[in-house]
């Protein structure tokens, strides 16, 4: 009978209306903390700190300066306190031609290679023994986007996902500089963050150098493990010297940062409306026992307590609460289920559980609308006894 009386005064529109916004704000402010992290454990790299150098490209190149790093430069960086390890790029010193028949791909390569100590992706097959004729390739996703976004379009070739191109055969004609022609085939085994160049395992640089080229050169580029990319000393070791720093986690990092606003933005947005749609919640209860005052002091006169009609209202706004909560992380699960295998197609790995902290969040949330709706449940029966 007391639901009865409380109910029928009842606007439903504005109640879910109330509760739409209450999912939807909860909603955007779930994915707003939860993308944080999975944008954290994506950046999140063991071996954060390895950086290329190269020399800055002047004017006096052009009239024969060198812009290449002789023994007495890798002495001296190697002598840097805040250098840690050391590794020279091998470089290809011949013509290598990739071609994909299929698709219609055909361009000139070159490869570089560095220990793999100094790779931040370790594929099991990136290996290379005398006599074999498949060259196992990684490549920089930036030169990926490159060609599905720059290349590809401009020549009517379809743009391929990192999974796709795992799959491709490309066969590599390799010319050197003493006449010899080989033709090999290609197939990339990952990706790099770290450095923007086409990868092949060392001991096939080095055999191809020698048996293509014979010709001895110093390197343009080396990579270093440094304490702190961002550290001062380091930054004005680059300054002096004329260096040029170059790292994809250094721009992962800006990147990082921008991506960091944004979803700062969409939880201070997620927060707004979440607190709206509760104040359309409290007033609805509110014009609730407005309406419905006159029974509700019928009711208490003939010995119904405050607690008993407070019980009624807070046992439906619980399971109006809950519904929203478990709708929200509903919400929330599938979109990133469908993300996560979006990203996973494009060569990321992420954990489809939800961060700890999301859920300890969600919780927080529940707790504050639950105790916030019931303290102004309570006062508002209290004010008619």
């Amino acid at each position: 009978m007391i639901k009865k009386l409380l109910w029928s005064k009842q606007n439903t529109g504005q109640l879910w209306m109330a509760i739409i916004g209450m999912i939807i704000g909860l909603l955007l402010l779930l994915l707003a903390f939860q993308t944080y992290f999975d944008i954290e454990e994506l950046l999140e790299k063991e071996e954060e700190n390895f950086v290329a150098i190269n020399k800055k490209v002047g004017l006096l190149n052009l009239i024969g300066g060198t812009s290449v790093f002789d023994e007495k430069d890798l002495k001296n960086v190697e002598a840097q306190p805040f250098i840690q390890q050391i590794a020279p790029f091998n470089s290809s010193q011949f013509q290598v031609l990739a071609v994909v028949p299929s698709i219609g791909f055909r361009s000139e390569f070159f490869f570089e290679s560095v220990p793999n100590d100094f790779l931040d992706v370790q594929p099991s097959d990136f290996r290379w023994s005398q006599g074999r004729r498949r060259i196992p390739i990684i490549i920089s996703r930036d030169y990926l986007s490159l060609y599905n976004f720059g290349f590809a379009p401009t020549r009517g070739m379809p743009p391929l996902t990192q999974s796709t191109i795992k799959k491709v055969a490309f066969q590599i004609k390799i010319t050197g500089q003493n006449g010899i022609v080989d033709n090999y085939s290609g197939k990339v085994v990952g990706f790099s963050d770290r450095i923007n160049s086409i990868l092949v395992p060392n001991e096939f640089l080095e055999w191809a150098n020698k048996t293509y080229s014979r010709k001895a050169t110093l390197p343009a580029k080396i990579m270093v493990k440094v304490d702190n990319p961002y550290s001062q000393p380091f930054k004005e070791f680059i300054k002096k010297n004329n260096y040029e720093v170059s790292s994809g986690r250094l721009i992962g990092d800006k990147i990082g940062n921008t991506i960091n606003i944004t979803i700062g933005i969409i939880a201070i947005i997620g927060f707004m409306v979440l607190f709206l749609a509760l104040l359309v919640f409290l007033l609805n209860f509110k014009l609730l026992i407005s309406k419905a005052s006159d029974d509700i002091q019928l009711l208490l006169q003939i010995g119904y307590l405050p607690k008993n009609i407070s019980q009624i209202l807070i046992r439906r706004l619980s399971l109006m609460i809950v519904f929203t909560t478990i709708t929200a992380l509903g919400i929330l699960g599938v979109t990133r289920y469908m993300g996560i295998q979006w990203l996973q197609e494009q060569g990321f790995e992420l954990s489809l559980n939800f961060n700890y902290y999301t859920y300890v969040l969600s919780i927080i949330v529940i707790l504050l609308l639950f105790f916030v709706n019931v303290f102004i449940l309570r006062r508002n029966v209290i004010r008619l006894f």
